[in-house]
């Protein structure tokens, strides 16, 4: 499972394509390690959320726990989509091997009317809320309860710390500096609270093996493919085990050609590399039943013409 901000996206992506059973964002991205632990915590027991949770603005119904992908113009499909993640995301972090959790930043926002903990603010006005940096040692009184509650419902969980390299311009760089920062002293408690936890350093490789904006998008603020790349690369040799990186590769390729996009798939030679690659996936899925290649099949179908 992993939890955390658009960069948990990227690499959750990536191990989704290689097959790995991946359960992502269940609350949508979220960035901050206050929102996070309540996630974490609602996960653990999961109430289902009602009418009463969620607000209402221009005819499109929110809730402050989740990202916008969970809004709706009707309030009904609005709480169908969140209780159905929920459900799901509640029984997978109960059997997942990983949690990998990336915090964004340490800058909380709070609903001035309740004093809720918003994961996402929706663009309402900004004297909705109040919001200030919080200190390394607040974040994990947050965090060490959330973890204790999974590690309790989960065991033999591993736990996997890392901080997003994506920049917050609105805070201005020394202010996303030092929200870095208190995430790096927070991090560094969790891994005194729990010593067989391990950390990725996704933000300091981007700040010092990648120091060019080249590896960054258009925006200057999110990682670019590059980037991604290339801190993938590292993640895939320090996290990943040898049996499984060798699965891996036989699976890319067979990802790849179902991607292919043929010059004329009615082609005899079309027909004959489509069979070729099913017979692959076969011959794949019969040593590691439990992987799923639906979507490379429909995709290899759907460009072999005729074949059955």
């Amino acid at each position: 499972m992993l939890i955390g901000s658009c960069f948990t996206e990227n690499i959750g992506t990536l191990l989704q394509q290689y097959k790995f059973p991946v359960d992502m964002n269940p609350f949508g991205i979220v960035y901050n390690p206050a929102a996070v632990a309540a996630q974490l915590e609602r996960l653990i027991n999961p109430q289902e959320y009602a009418e009463n949770d969620l607000v209402c603005r221009d005819e499109v119904w929110y809730s402050f726990d989740h990202h916008g992908r969970f809004s709706a113009t009707d309030p009904r499909e609005c709480l169908d989509q969140i209780n159905s993640s929920l459900q799901q995301a509640s029984s997978f972090i109960r059997k997942a091997g990983h949690l990998i959790l990336t915090f964004g930043t340490a800058r909380v926002y709070r609903l001035k009317l309740t004093g809720q903990i918003v994961a996402n603010c929706h663009r309402f006005p900004e004297p909705d809320f109040d919001h200030r940096l919080y200190e390394p040692d607040e974040l994990l009184e947050f965090m060490v309860p959330a973890i204790d509650s999974v590690i309790q419902a989960n065991p033999g969980i591993g736990l996997i710390w890392s901080i997003s390299p994506v920049r917050y311009p609105k805070e201005g760089s020394p202010g996303n500096q030092l929200a870095k920062a208190n995430l790096i002293r927070m991090v560094a408690g969790l891994l005194h609270q729990y010593p067989h936890s391990y950390y990725f350093p996704a933000y300091e490789i981007f700040m010092d093996d990648l120091r060019d904006y080249r590896f960054y998008a258009n925006d200057m603020v999110h990682p670019g493919e590059a980037g991604i790349a290339y801190v993938w690369d590292l993640f895939r040799e320090t996290c990943i085990d040898s049996p499984s990186a060798e699965l891996m590769n036989r699976i890319e390729p067979l990802v790849l050609a179902a991607r292919h996009r043929p010059t004329d798939r009615h082609s005899t030679a079309h027909e004959a590399f489509v069979k070729k690659q099913l017979l692959r996936i076969g011959e794949i899925i019969r040593d590691h039943p439990w992987l799923d290649f639906e979507t490379e099949i429909k995709l290899l179908k759907a460009g072999g013409s005729d074949l059955p």
